[in-house]
């Protein structure tokens, strides 16, 4: 088959807007693909600024619950000394 200046340039033509085409796909699916992992990378900040706050706040139970069981054993300690005080003592 021979072909003619004419012929080639729409074969080249219709060649150039297929490609064209094909790189606006191209194109949009990089933008969907871009978009997605923009969302990704926020959710795993929001994660980890969650995650943060969550050890932040075991951290300051655990201080609080220390002292807690430090006073209640400091109770006991006291009130175990006053009984003995008070067995010592004569009855009135």
């Amino acid at each position: 088959m021979t072909y003619t200046k004419d012929n080639l340039i729409e074969i080249i033509i219709s060649s150039n807007s297929k490609m064209t085409e094909a790189l606006t796909g191209i194109k949009g699916a990089l933008e969907k693909i871009n978009d997605q992992n923009v969302l990704h990378c926020q959710a795993i900040s929001e994660n980890t600024k969650t995650s943060e706050n969550l050890v932040t706040a075991t951290s300051t139970m655990n201080r609080t619950f220390k002292w807690l069981v430090m006073v209640l054993v400091l109770a006991i300690i006291v009130l175990a000394g006053a009984e003995k005080v008070l067995k010592f003592l004569p009855a009135v």
